[in-house]
This record gives C-alpha cells, sequence and structure tokens, in this order.
C-alpha cells in the first residue's frame, strides 16, 4: 500500500512530499499520444495532461477511437461468473453505438494489451490499475473504495465515481475538474420487458453468499418470510429451503426481474456506507419490479420514491409489505418509470457523458508545437 492509503484513510498531506512523490509518477517519456508535465500554478506545481493535437480534434469531430475497457474479471475463463463483465459490456455496446471501438481486457490481459489502444477506462474493482502513461486513462469508480489508493486516482486523467458523497470526498482531495459523478447503468438491450409477463414470484433474491451477511436473506428468514432464491453457496445453510437454483445466467435475469413483483437487495458493508448502490437496484426497477433494498448513503434523487428501504428486521418486514400492498395506479407508475430508467440510465447514456467529459477536460488539450518538448502550461 502506498503512502497515500485508501480512500478510507486520509493520511496527513505534505505539500513536498506530494510533489516528490507525484513527479516520479507521473513524469515518464512522452509518446505519441501523450505528454506528462508539472507546470507552475498558484498552488505551487500541480500535475497537467498535455495530449498530441489529434486527439482532442478526434473526440470533437466524433472520429473513431480504440477504447480499452479495464475488467477487474480475473481472465477469460471467469467472465461468465464475472458481474462486471457483464458491465464493461453494456458499456462497451453503447460506446460502438457512437462509433468507437472498443475491446474488452480482463486482468489478466491489462498488462498485454496496453499500447494497443487511444483509451483505456477502468472499471475499479477488486484490482488496482497502474496508469503508466501510454494512454488516455479514466476510471469509473463502481466498486471496492476501502481498497481504492490515492495514488490510482491521481494518476487517471478523470475519475468518474458513481457515489455522490464519495465523488465529493475523493473532489476534496483531488480537485473537481478531473472528478465527477457518473451512477451505475442499465443494458438495456437486455433489461427490457416490463409490464410484459405475468407474476411468478412474490419475492426474489438473487445472489451468492458472501464474505459478508446478506441482510435480505437475514432479515427474511428472521420474519418467516417466503421467497425465491437464486444463488450459489447456499447450500447447507438456514436458507436452503428457500433455493430454487444454484445458478442463473445473466440472460435469465431479465424476465426474472419482470415476473417478479418484488426484487430484494443488499450491499456489502463498504459499498452501503459510501453510496455505492448495486447494480442490481437499476436492473429491478428497469424491468418494473418494486425493489427493496438496505438504506444506503445516497442513490439517484429520481430512484429513491421507488425503493423501500430498510435498516433493521423491522423495517425490512415493513418495506416488504408496503412493496407486496402496492395499488393498480403505483405498478402501472412503476411500468412508466421502467421506461424512465431505460431512457436516463442506460449505458447510452453514461457513454455520451464520458465522451463528453473527454472532449472538454480542462486537462485534455491540444500540444503547442512551439512549446519546449511539447510541453505547454494547462492550468
Amino acid at each position: 500500500m502506498d503512502h497515500y492509503g485508501t480512500l478510507n484513510d486520509l493520511p496527513p498531506f505534505s505539500f513536498e512530499d506530494d510533489i516528490k512523490e507525484s513527479a516520479q509518477l507521473f513524469c515518464r517519456e512522452s509518446n505519441a499520444r501523450l505528454f506528462d508535465a508539472y507546470m507552475p500554478s498558484e498552488r505551487g506545481f500541480l500535475p497537467g495532461r498535455v495530449f498530441s493535437s489529434t486527439l482532442p480534434a478526434c473526440l470533437a469531430r466524433g472520429d473513431s477511437l480504440q477504447f480499452a475497457i479495464k475488467l477487474p474479471c480475473h481472465n477469460s475463463a471467469t467472465l461468465a461468473v464475472c458481474g462486471d463483465y457483464y458491465f464493461g459490456k453494456g458499456l462497451a455496446k453503447a460506446l460502438e453505438r457512437q462509433g468507437h471501438r472498443v475491446r474488452l481486457d480482463p486482468h489478466s490481459e491489462w498488462e498485454r494489451n496496453r499500447q494497443s489502444a487511444d483509451i483505456d477506462i477502468v472499471l475499479r474493482g477488486q484490482h488496482p490499475y497502474e496508469n503508466k502513461g501510454a494512454n488516455i486513462c479514466v476510471y469509473w469508480l463502481i466498486s471496492h473504495p476501502d481498497n481504492t489508493t490515492w495514488r490510482e486516482l491521481k494518476a487517471a486523467d478523470h475519475v468518474f465515481v458513481a457515489s455522490q458523497p464519495l465523488c465529493r470526498k475523493i473532489q476534496g482531495r483531488i480537485g473537481t475538474t478531473s472528478v465527477s459523478l457518473l451512477p451505475q447503468a442499465v443494458d438495456t438491450d437486455i433489461m427490457a420487458g416490463a409490464g410484459q409477463f405475468a407474476k411468478e414470484h412474490d419475492l426474489l433474491f438473487v445472489g451468492m453468499q458472501r464474505d459478508f451477511e446478506r441482510l435480505a436473506v437475514k432479515y427474511a428468514l428472521d420474519n418467516g418470510i417466503e421467497f425465491d432464491l437464486y444463488g450459489n453457496g447456499w447450500k447447507g445453510s438456514a436458507a436452503e429451503r428457500h433455493l430454487k437454483s444454484s445458478r442463473v445466467s445473466n440472460s435469465q435475469l431479465p424476465e426474472m426481474y419482470c415476473r417478479s413483483r418484488v426484487v430484494l437487495n443488499d450491499h456489502r458493508p463498504i459499498m452501503r456506507d459510501e453510496g455505492l448502490i448495486s447494480n442490481r437496484i437499476f436492473d429491478g426497477l428497469a424491468c418494473g419490479a418494486a425493489v427493496v433494498s438496505d438504506r444506503v448513503a445516497w442513490a439517484p434523487e429520481d430512484l429513491e420514491e421507488y425503493i423501500y428501504w430498510f435498516s433493521d428486521a423491522r423495517s425490512f418486514a415493513e418495506a416488504v409489505h408496503k412493496a407486496l400492498n402496492e395499488d393498480e395506479e403505483k405498478r402501472q407508475d412503476r411500468v412508466r418509470f421502467a421506461d424512465h430508467m431505460r431512457r436516463f440510465h442506460s449505458f447510452d447514456a453514461r457513454a455520451r457523458v464520458i465522451l463528453e467529459t473527454l472532449e472538454n477536460h480542462p486537462g485534455i488539450v491540444a500540444s503547442n508545437p512551439d512549446s519546449v518538448d511539447g510541453i505547454q502550461d494547462v492550468r
């Protein structure tokens, strides 16, 4: 772990040490796409990105660029059981619809394919990523903030954060121009069909038994509430009698959510505390289901009234009761809101934000041919 620590560990800040460390980190040899420099400013020396003159023009014209989405999945053999693969795939399809070329790199391929892209998009999960300056590097922090380091984030050209409070926390440390909010998203190619299927599940929980307590399952058991359970690791547990199948393919999820009156959800504690909401919430709402979830530190404002929140066993039972007893008007409103989800929380909407940010980012500027070694002040 480097001396910056993680996002949950804010060490005393030493400007001199920070500059020394940052200079070693950022000042690498220039290449065809990217030049790194430290330029004088009112506060001292700050990292400044200077790109070749062709790249901003390509972004502005909408020319086709090569993106590499860095997946947290271990290798190609694990993609089918890695949720982040489907997240990356949804983003890849959206970027391709914008006219760009996209490659998905599992963790085992990160180094091998580093030189063959214009822009890296790092889906920050359990693996750290070292930006070596070969490409533009964009982070999308969607999970595991507890092992994400300040060094990584400072080395990125832009950091998107899927939580408003966590975004503000990071902006307070590394500035507002290179950090912005970008919530998770819905793959509208597959998460569809709200109102088109008869309801088969009253309460549905899809998820593995993990190294943290699954509160939705625990509280359902505590209250004696019947639910249908799908996911690996539940055999031999107190929840086994609710288990319908240990395996569910990603292609089955949309219809399962559409056929459910209520989708149960919970979070890893660090995700809950930092306001990084589960993608299951987005998917469930996009399929017209009521969602019952543990209360998180933040959620997009337009989602709030369509989620029933709980914080303990009693509020869980109350949330389930309200969700199961929605009137017809509310159920029809959910079908309409599912369309809203697919319009405003799609990967297409997120891809447009990413591309607009790259095009308009104050640090992404054409290199000045009159400056020494292609370096110019980008204050």
